[in-house]
C-alpha cells in the first residue's frame, strides 16, 4: 500500500510531504469508514483552517459525536473570550 497511514491499523502515521488527500481515500477504503481524526484535526477546524477534504470528516464526526461537538464548542468560546481580552474589547 502507497499510504504511510496504512502501516499500522488504527494508527496515524504522520505523512511529511505531499497531499494526504489519497491516503485518506485509501484508509476509508481499507476501513470502510473515515480516516482517524486528531485533536489537531479537531483545532484545525476550530481555526477555519482544517483542509476541505478533511472538513466534512470532522462535521460527521461531530454531528454523531454530541460530547466532542460540545468539547468543540467550548473550546471555540474559550478562544472567543481569549480574543475579546487581548483586542481590548
Amino acid at each position: 500500500m502507497s499510504c504511510p497511514y496504512m502501516r499500522l491499523i488504527g494508527t496515524r502515521v504522520p505523512v511529511p510531504t505531499g497531499s494526504k488527500k489519497g491516503c485518506d481515500q485509501e484508509v476509508a477504503g481499507a476501513f470502510g469508514s473515515p480516516p482517524l481524526l486528531t485533536e489537531e484535526d479537531f483545532h484545525a477546524y476550530l481555526d477555519g483552517e482544517l483542509a476541505e477534504h478533511r472538513r466534512s470528516f470532522v462535521e460527521a464526526h461531530l454531528s454523531e459525536h454530541p460530547d466532542d461537538a460540545q468539547r468543540l464548542a467550548a473550546y471555540g468560546a474559550d478562544g472567543a473570550a481569549i480574543a475579546r481580552i487581548f483586542s481590548g474589547s
